[in-house]
């Protein structure tokens, strides 16, 4: 997260960005192991996380906030991925859809992330942006266009080009290697350094990366706008709460759960999960764990989504694109989390 923390000082300041540029080779920044950077198409930057990831998903009991459908349990994620460090901005989705008008009681500039695209939409901006990137139709992920029942290759989930990140990708980003209720720890008088809900917006969305990052750089995990995953229920292992839930494995700490992917809504009428919380929402949803799900079809103010796309295994690491590694800064990234009581690594409790 020190790149995309020196981004947001930089910003605070009126200084300009500078410009990207790939670091050269056995400098501090090439460490091995490390995640990356990317430049990516229409003002998108990248984070590079390399799988495989395992990590604890889910809320413990004694969360104050939990609901007995975020059970704590392993997951394993096999892929590595490159996700976006911001939720896509108004100005952003503009450049697909020129038509695009977000509501003017909330949104005042083009820099807040775009509210009021359903997940069809979202899915739509996706191809366009694999587009973008040069991939041809057979690397997209989504049928062009994405609509109600239809169907997903069966690779979909290998190819390189843009699209929702599961449910499982998501919390794992957002967690960013803690296990505590929040990225930064759990003392909630941290929260408005980091995000977005009633306590702080005055009802008003606001402009991308303005919070504190998380660990692996990303903006806006919680807060900001309800950001749509590719999953719905029922899902691999059934649902829970009337159907509305896709059930998690366990509950138990055995051996980590594979992630699952799931074909595009069948139905305007299905359920998809939405992560993160909202501006205007109270502080009890913006956890790692909190789960909530909204119709495909809804163009709601508070709706919005963050892209991702996978890593072919031999394109992790090949420095194609990489602007800047972050945990060449690993050292620091460690003496934060020690100073920092409130924050649990995960690497204690996954092996």
């Amino acid at each position: 997260g020190v790149h995309s923390a020196a981004v947001l000082l930089l910003d605070r300041w009126g200084r300009e960005r500078p410009a990207a540029r790939r670091p050269s080779e056995g400098s501090p920044w090439a460490s091995e192991g490390g995640r990356t950077w990317e430049a990516g198409p229409n003002g998108h930057l990248l984070v590079v996380v390399p799988g495989p990831v395992e990590f604890l998903m889910g809320s413990p009991e004694d969360d104050p906030d939990r609901y007995s459908y975020e059970n704590r349990h392993r997951r394993r994620i096999a892929r590595s991925l490159a996700v976006s460090a911001t939720e896509t901005t108004v100005e952003q989705y503009r450049a697909m859809d020129p038509g695009y008008h977000p509501d003017a009681r909330f949104v005042r500039e083009a820099g807040c992330p775009a509210g009021g695209v359903d997940w069809y939409g979202a899915a739509r901006y996706c191809n366009w942006l694999s587009r973008e990137a040069g991939l041809p139709p057979d690397q997209w992920c989504y049928p062009d266009p994405p609509s109600p029942g239809s169907e997903m290759a069966a690779d979909a989930f290998d190819r390189p080009g843009f699209r929702l990140p599961t449910e499982a990708e998501w919390e794992m980003l957002c967690r960013a290697g803690t296990t505590t209720r929040r990225p930064f720890g759990d003392d909630p008088d941290l929260l408005d350094r980091y995000a977005a809900t009633w306590l702080n917006s005055h009802g008003l969305s606001g402009p991308v990366a303005r919070f504190l990052p998380n660990q692996y750089g990303l903006f806006d995990a919680l807060g900001g706008v309800w950001e749509w995953c590719q999953d719905g229920p029922p899902g691999p292992y059934g649902s829970v709460e009337n159907g509305l839930y896709p059930r998690y494995p366990g509950p138990d700490l055995g051996p980590a759960a594979p992630d699952v992917t799931v074909p595009i809504p069948p139905a305007q009428g299905a359920w998809r999960v939405v992560r993160g919380g909202v501006f205007d929402g109270s502080p009890r949803i913006a956890r790692s764990s909190h789960r909530d799900v909204m119709r495909p079809s809804a163009y709601l103010y508070y709706d919005g989504f963050r892209v991702v796309r996978t890593i072919p295994p031999a394109g992790v690491g090949s420095g194609a694109g990489v602007l800047c590694r972050t945990d060449g800064a690993a050292m620091l990234a460690a003496d934060h989390s020690r100073s920092n009581p409130h924050l649990r690594r995960e690497t204690s409790d996954v092996d």
